[in-house]
């Protein structure tokens, strides 16, 4: 049995996390820190249970972001995610013991706890690239959680398999995060073979539904909205050739922030089939202020209050984008942002809580079924640790993020 010890001070104390268990609260944490702390899972010797798709109201999309920023435990140590993995040489922290993302026992894990709590859509961020000669690496270690972590490969960017072992519990969609050049013509191919044909890839209108990052950043890669257009065309044709109606491809406007006009006209010269995005972080509203970062030298900082300003400006951004792509408009949502301690100035959500999220879902639930969007809504994120967006469960908030989405998800709640 791991101990817990109470500590509710206001002053500064370090969490302790060992193999044996943890810990004290650390009175640093955002408010909403449930007591007790949950006890951590070692997933060496406590395997996850099966998960088991559930009946929703809404299709709940996770972003799921595939890279482990654990240096920003160091700063903000009651994030630490609840599982961890005693084996030595398992990775770590300042003694917080940690495990391997890429690790199927984890992934198992994320798994079994999205299906719990009313998540049925896995959002991956997938990182491909465009090389020397057109060529399509797809290689980089963090693809590593989806491809071999997630759909089973044994090697990264090794031929594509036939299922997995998640196809009926849960669905997913990938983003082509592009943030690098990615337009290469080797790339419809490898979407559809590696992951459309997965049975349980999530389609829109029959459908598979694929993503993308940045289309201003695609125009200038391409050259021309034209051109990035006929790319996307390519995608579509791809699809069709091995047995869809196409593609269902959206982009991600305003990324994480206001939706221009700019921004919008982009996309819609690309002929992107609708919208989406990351959340609205850095949209209207706040107040900056400098503040040390992650390496010690001053950066800008946004304050905004999660009830004036973030709530309001994301069900203003709801309509703005349901004007503009009616029901192709898929809804967006986030439990909180911090980029402190992660990020060298940023976004910081004050008075996030699960609460104020159930909220911003109930809002968001609301705006779909007034204009008639499509019933899908996502979060972001899963595990953005670097930038305090995080629903797995914690030592700061424990199941109150996934709590938050069962209250509004699950018709039984």
């Amino acid at each position: 049995m791991k101990s817990i010890m109470r500590i509710r001070g206001i002053i500064s104390i370090s969490l302790l996390i060992a193999a044996s268990g943890v810990v004290a609260a650390n009175p640093g944490a955002p408010p909403g820190t449930q007591w007790p702390i949950p006890e951590r899972i070692d997933v060496s010797k406590v395997p996850a249970p099966k998960p088991v798709r559930r009946q929703t109201d809404i299709t709940v999309g996770m972003w799921y972001f595939p890279i482990a920023e654990t240096n920003v435990l160091a700063n903000a140590p009651w994030r630490t995610p609840l599982l961890y993995d005693s084996t030595p040489g398992a990775p770590e922290v300042n003694g917080i013991r940690l495990a391997d993302i890429a690790d199927p026992r984890v992934i198992d894990w994320h798994v079994y706890w999205m299906t719990k709590y009313g998540v049925n859509l896995m959002v991956w961020d997938w990182y491909p690239r465009r090389v020397a000669e057109d060529k399509l690496d797809v290689e980089w270690d963090m693809n590593r959680v989806l491809e071999c972590g997630f759909l089973g490969k044994r090697k990264l960017g090794g031929p594509p398999t036939s299922s997995n072992r998640f196809a009926g519990a849960i669905d997913f969609v990938v983003m082509v995060t592009n943030h690098m050049p990615v337009a290469s013509p080797e790339l419809p191919e490898y979407l559809t073979k590696h992951f459309f044909s997965q049975p349980n890839y999530f389609k829109i209108d029959g459908k598979p539904w694929v993503i993308f990052w940045s289309p201003g950043d695609l125009i200038k890669e391409t050259g021309s909205a034209e051109k990035a257009k006929e790319f996307l065309e390519t995608i579509r044709e791809s699809a069709k050739k091995a047995g869809f109606p196409g593609a269902y491809v959206t982009a991600c406007v305003g990324y994480t922030g206001e939706p221009s006009p700019k921004k919008i006209k982009e996309a819609k010269d690309c002929a992107f089939d609708g919208a989406c995005a990351y959340n609205y972080a850095f949209a209207r509203g706040g107040k900056e202020a400098p503040l040390n970062g992650p390496d010690g030298n001053s950066y800008k900082y946004r304050f905004m209050d999660f009830e004036k300003d973030v709530r309001p400006n994301h069900t203003r951004i709801y309509n703005i984008l349901a004007d503009n792509f009616g029901t192709d408009y898929i809804a967006a949502t986030c439990p909180m942002q911090d980029w402190r301690g992660g990020r060298k100035g940023g976004a910081v959500m004050c008075g996030a809580s699960p609460e104020q999220f159930k909220l911003m879902l109930q809002e968001a639930k609301e705006v779909i079924q007034k204009r008639n969007l499509r019933p899908i809504l996502t979060v972001e994120a899963w595990n953005e640790l670097g930038e305090g967006a995080y629903c797995e469960p914690n030592l700061g908030y424990g199941y109150g993020w996934l709590e938050a989405i069962a209250e509004v998800a699950l018709p039984s709640k």
